[in-house]
């Protein structure tokens, strides 16, 4: 009976052991490849590209965001949109993250954000905040259309 239960806490010890480990490799492969890590200002290279279009609505300007990792790695983000319908405004919050590129997976260094905005600037204003680890970048798509058009 003592040679059982030895061998069966034997089992259960080695057994532990193995799940254990079987967890930490997973967490380890979610961190890498899924949750990824939090992007500094140095890391990233935000470019902004405008352009006009119409259509039956009306007249619009396109304001795209194309944010590039350095490192090679690829580009993962976090995304959460907030209106405030007090002062009109959306608000979109964008926290890049970096993750190991998987074999076979689509996902580049590059992503693109963006929104169109009505020439006479009727309608919602909008807001992008890139979060990173040490800053965070805010534009005023409203202001940078205003600009754009006051160039032009």
């Amino acid at each position: 009976m003592e040679k059982t239960k030895t061998r069966a806490l034997k089992i259960a010890a080695v057994s532990a052991g193995i799940l254990s480990f079987l967890t930490a490799a997973a967490l380890i492969c979610l961190k890498l490849f899924y949750w990824g890590f939090a992007v500094s200002a140095d890391d990233i290279e935000i470019a902004c590209d405008i352009s006009e279009y119409s259509n039956n609505s009306g007249d619009f300007v396109d304001v795209e965001f194309n944010v590039t990792l350095k490192n090679g790695m690829s580009l993962m983000h976090d995304t959460s949109v907030c209106t405030d319908y007090t002062d009109g405004c959306q608000y979109e919050y964008i926290t890049p993250r970096a993750v190991f590129r998987m074999p076979f997976d689509d996902v580049g260094p590059t992503e693109s954000f963006g929104c169109s905005v009505d020439k006479n600037n009727n309608g919602f204003k909008n807001e992008f905040n890139f979060i990173l680890k040490d800053t965070s970048y805010n534009y005023d798509i409203n202001e940078i259309v205003d600009d754009y058009l006051q160039d032009a």
